[in-house]
């Protein structure tokens, strides 16, 4: 999988790392992912843009992390297929940098693992994919989630 990172303040290192946390939550590297420098060629486009875009049009996922900053993804849905690249952005809230850049942490990897395929959230308020994120490292369930949905048939593809 080809991920762009907007070169934006900390989002590149923000997504590297967390590419490298999805990528550990299999053991036999079932999950391969690489940075790219042109978004035309990308399976995920990474932005950070001053204010989150409008959901118009699109199927929207989304983390709203300790009022510091926001994360949305968005993809697009043509019956029961997904139509790359998924496009996801982590915005400012705060005024307060430190806060902001914490918060950039947990929440580019939750909108990565929405990329990923995980379209929903978990119940549990410990798991990196809660709605309001508030910590990177996955949990088990996180990691037992992705690896079922790696590991699983699928019953969507990419559009013809």
């Amino acid at each position: 999988m080809r991920v762009y990172a907007e070169p934006v303040g900390e989002l590149q290192a923000n997504t590297v790392a967390a590419m490298q946390l999805w990528a550990n939550a299999f053991r036999c590297r079932e999950l391969s992912m690489t940075l790219t420098s042109d978004s035309t060629q990308a399976d995920i486009i990474m932005r950070n843009p001053p204010v989150l875009p409008p959901a118009a049009g699109a199927v929207v996922v989304a983390a709203d992390s300790v009022g510091a900053c926001r994360g949305v993804t968005q993809f697009d849905t043509l019956n029961t297929a997904l139509d790359a690249p998924m496009h996801a952005y982590v915005s400012p809230v705060s005024t307060d940098s430190v806060a902001v850049a914490g918060c950039y942490h947990f929440v580019t990897a939750h909108e990565l693992g929405h990329a990923l395929g995980l379209l929903s959230h978990s119940p549990d308020v410990a798991d990196l994919m809660y709605p309001q994120p508030r910590r990177r490292l996955l949990t088990p369930a996180d990691r037992v989630t992705i690896q079922q949905l790696y590991h699983t048939t699928p019953t969507i593809g990419p559009p013809p």
